[in-house]
């Protein structure tokens, strides 16, 4: 299935799999997925299980690979990052969406939260995702 990150489950097995958080990217830019594969997986904490290039092809992903997280970009061609968190939202309640942009306009990240973000982040602060991501706070 295309967005499937290989090999996720010789990475979980190295983990204590109870606290895992289990994290799926969707970013168009190769090199914002690349930059936060980086940062997560370098923690025992956290596992990225896949990736899409565009918001309408993290749906059937999703479905499969029940994340926790979704760590969603704001603008991608077609389908916005804020359309597709609302999305998750109405169809997958439980989902966890962090809003990730480039842009520092409060009325994009307003528009994030008011579709169900539970938090928006500058892509140039991805230190500060992981921290975010991987407080004890955000497991739960």
């Amino acid at each position: 299935m295309p967005g499937l990150v290989d090999p996720v489950a010789p990475r979980l097995a190295q983990r204590d799999a109870a606290f895992v958080l289990k994290v799926f990217l969707v970013d168009d830019s190769a090199v914002a997925r690349g930059m936060m594969h980086a940062l997560l997986d370098a923690s025992p904490s956290a596992v990225i299980v896949g990736e899409a290039h565009s918001a309408e092809d993290c749906f059937a992903p999703i479905d499969v690979l029940a994340p926790d997280v979704v760590v969603m970009d704001w603008s991608m061609p077609g389908m916005s990052g804020i359309e597709a968190t609302a999305e998750l939202r109405r169809t997958r309640p439980e989902l966890r969406v962090v809003g990730f942009t480039s842009t520092d306009d409060p009325t994009v990240h307003e528009a994030f939260m008011d579709a169900g973000a539970t938090a928006v982040f500058a892509k140039e602060d991805a230190l500060a995702v992981r921290d975010y991501l991987l407080a004890p706070a955000a497991v739960g």
